[in-house]
This record gives structure tokens, sequence and C-alpha cells, in this order.
């Protein structure tokens, strides 16, 4: 990627690669990233109909093919697109990227056999993966969908809590039994989907907060933006540092909990068929 291939004047921008990968980027102005997310889910989901492109089905006449658009640059254009061009190519030079390819369950799993929300189980997976590799736990920045209201955009889940550490703590209690570590998962996501539903209805209290930073006059202070508490709370260190120990963690976790909630159901069950014989036997 060079700067020259990519347009922002639409919504919604595919690139085709020549090995057939094809990427998709959204401009973020008019939506956020959820909308060209869904738009991909559905574009990958759905049947494509070959014979819809048959060229039997379009003619010479209905198809106005391209037009090449010539466009007369003055020095100052001339001058601003070389310029933009050495700092897309430096900000490209100083960029890496990589995708954490995760082949051994999926959503079907996690919502069929699991039986909990994908999305909040996730969440579980990457604190689990950050107190492993960073020995400590950390707030993680999820957004959530405004879009029931007009011109509502996105608040923050934040799926740090009381909930989620007691899980990544029980994870790494050599104590804990599997139908207890289970448990404690049940209970940090049915809290997840709780902060999810309250920050999708105007619950949440981020956009709040900086709408209140924003209308304060430059001679104004308020204790909570002073509260060393707070500055903490808004890094999102688990956005920016996704190194590839992390990643390893981060499969390691998804494993871990996949054999957990496996033996941990079992477990439960059990105790379940001995409280009913005991019950039984009374």
């Amino acid at each position: 990627m060079d700067g020259f291939n990519r347009w922002f004047d639409k919504t919604i921008t595919l690139s085709v690669e020549s090995n057939t990968r094809l990427g998709m980027m959204g401009e973020h102005s008019p939506c956020d990233a959820l909308i060209p997310s869904i738009l991909g889910d559905y574009c990958v989901e759905e049947p494509m109909h070959l014979a819809e492109f048959e060229p039997s089905n379009f003619t010479s006449e209905s198809i106005s093919g391209w037009r090449r658009l010539d466009w007369q640059l003055d020095h100052h254009i001339t001058a601003e697109c070389q310029r933009v061009a050495q700092e897309a190519k430096s900000i490209v030079d100083d960029s890496d990227d990589s995708q954490l390819w995760f082949q051994d369950y999926g959503v079907s799993w996690i919502r069929g056999t699991a039986k909990l929300s994908p999305d909040a189980f996730l969440q579980m997976a990457l604190q689990l993966a950050w107190l492993k590799d960073q020995k400590k736990p950390t707030a993680i920045y999820e957004t959530a969908s405004t879009r029931i209201f007009l011109h509502g955009r996105t608040e923050v889940i934040r799926s740090f809590s009381k909930e989620s550490l007691a899980f990544v703590r029980a994870m790494n209690d050599e104590t804990a039994t599997q139908g207890e570590r289970l448990q404690f998962l049940i209970t940090a996501i049915k809290a997840h989907n709780t902060f999810t539903r309250d920050a999708s209805l105007g619950k949440g209290v981020d956009r709040h907060l900086m709408a209140l930073r924003l209308v304060m006059s430059p001679d104004e202070r308020a204790n909570i933006f002073e509260d060393e508490m707070f500055s903490q709370s808004q890094k999102w260190n688990c956005k920016t540092t996704s190194t590839q120990a992390f990643k390893r963690a981060l499969v390691q976790s998804l494993r871990e909990i996949r054999s957990m909630c496996e033996e941990g159901y079992f477990e439960l069950s059990n105790e379940i068929k001995m409280e009913e014989q005991a019950q039984a036997r009374l």
C-alpha cells in the first residue's frame, strides 16, 4: 500500500489483490466499524449466485464502462499531493500488521456447546491472555453501538470488571476446580452482557465524561479529571500492545477456557446428579 490506491470518497472501499484476497475499508466519518463489519459478514455468509454474472445478463447498452477523468491541477494541488504522498509513505513504513488465525473452534462452539455469548467469551479470553503476558490486569476498550438514538455513534464497554478479575484469578488458582472456574466465567459473562446492554442504551460513562471535558472552560478544573485513577482508566494498553507473546498467550487462553468449559460442565452435571440422588434418598 503506497497511498495511491486507497480512496476515501466512498463509505466502503473494496480492494481485490492479485492473489485473490479481498480487503474492505470503511471510511469512519459516516459510520463506525460495526456497520462495515456487518456488511462483510453478510457478503461472506450469503451464497453467490454465479448465474447472475453470466455475460448474457449484460448488454453493451446497459454498461457504459469506465471513463477516464482528466483534472486540471495547479501548482498548489500538485505540491499538496506530493506532500501527503510522502506523509502516507512515512506512516506505512512505520507500521506493521499481522493476523492471528485461530481455527480450533469459533462462534458455533461457543454459542452451541458452551452456551455462552461469543463476544463476552472472547473478552474474558483477552483478560486472561493479558494477565498471562503482563502479569497484571488492564482496562480493555470495546465499542458499543448507540445507533438506536438519533445521531448515535458509540459508547465504551469496559470489559475489565470485578467479575472478570475473579474469573482470571480462578483460572490461575491451582486449588479451583473446573466447575468453580466455569461458574466464575458464567458470572463474568453475565456482567459483561449487562455492561454491553447499558452502554448501547446510553448508560455508559465515557462519552458523558468526554462531553463534560469538552465544554469546560480553559480555567475550569474538576477533581475527577485530575485523579490518577481516572487517568489510568483512560489507557487502553491492550489495543496498542498486541505482541507475538500476547498472541501466544491468547491462543493458550482460548484452549484452556474450552477445556475448562468441557470439564466444568461435566463436573457440574455430576454434582447435580449426586444432589438429586441424595434428595431422592431422603
